[in-house]
């Protein structure tokens, strides 16, 4: 990827429902006997979030989708919610493997009602959008690295789910609406680019659903939110001043796609 490298990290939060703070420290407790590796019915909503600078909150100055989907799924029951940010600029589906076996991660993990996702965007470098245009997926192009991406996510996804010990628990990989720049920074760079980025979109979109569905977990699509239907709305209101990261719009779509997601189950997790 050209820039979803760098961004605020936010690893911890656990707040009330209704109240999104940008306050975030290493580790805090709701009340003394709350931990932060254990939910049950009367505790509080457990949401983490795993991928890229997108689900981290990089250039947005905002509250990340996750948090936001966290506070709805609370409001919604009554509830406090805990909230964890693991995901990191320039992270790819590799290094979501091995975040994986921290045995911090793993603890939190097994004691989340819900993990979000959104991992792969950084697996493929922009240099070739343009030239791989029309053979997207041969092995002179992205081949090799939508098979990666499908592997390690397989993998990854059915570990988070192995973890995690709440029978209602769920887990959802989200897609993305463009893998690169998009809206009028990406139109700048030229109509071959912005051809071979959004094929390359759609392919890592249909990997990342085959892995969540080889993984026995939710699919997100959030092209559609971003793009529309035919993939022919224009972005930029829903993206940061970079082109390549949501903006608190973009974030507040992509929150509300995971809530659409959930259905009735936001009552449940």
């Amino acid at each position: 990827m050209l820039s979803r490298r760098s961004g605020p990290l936010h690893p911890f939060r656990l707040y009330r429902s209704g109240r999104l703070c940008a306050f975030s420290v290493a580790l805090v407790f709701l009340g003394s006997s709350a931990s932060a590796s254990a939910a049950s019915a009367s505790g509080p909503v457990s949401v983490i979030t795993f991928g890229d600078s997108v689900p981290s909150g990089a250039a947005c100055h905002c509250i990340p989708f996750g948090e936001k989907v966290a506070n709805s799924i609370a409001s919604t029951q009554g509830k406090n919610y805990a909230f964890r940010n693991y995901a990191r600029g320039g992270s790819t589906s590799a290094g979501l493997l091995s975040t994986l076996k921290t045995p911090e991660v793993r603890t939190n993990t097994a004691g989340s009602d819900l993990v979000l996702v959104e991992t792969g965007a950084n697996d493929f470098s922009s240099s070739k959008a343009a030239q791989c245009r029309n053979d997207i997926a041969s092995k002179n192009c992205y081949g090799p690295q939508l098979r990666a991406l499908r592997s390690n996510l397989s993998s990854a996804l059915r570990t988070i789910k192995s973890l995690q010990k709440y029978p209602r628990a769920e887990v959802m990989a989200l897609g993305y609406w463009n893998v690169f720049q998009d809206g009028v920074v990406g139109h700048a760079k030229g109509n071959d680019f912005v051809v071979g980025s959004d094929r390359l979109t759609r392919e890592v979109n249909k990997t990342i659903r085959f892995a969540a569905r080889d993984a026995g977990v939710w699919y997100v699509d959030v092209y559609t939110p971003f793009k529309g239907p035919k993939g022919t709305n224009d972005p930029t209101s829903l993206l940061a001043a970079d082109g390549d990261h949501p903006n608190g719009d973009g974030h507040q779509a992509l929150a509300d796609a995971v809530i659409r997601r959930l259905g009735p189950r936001t009552s449940l997790v």
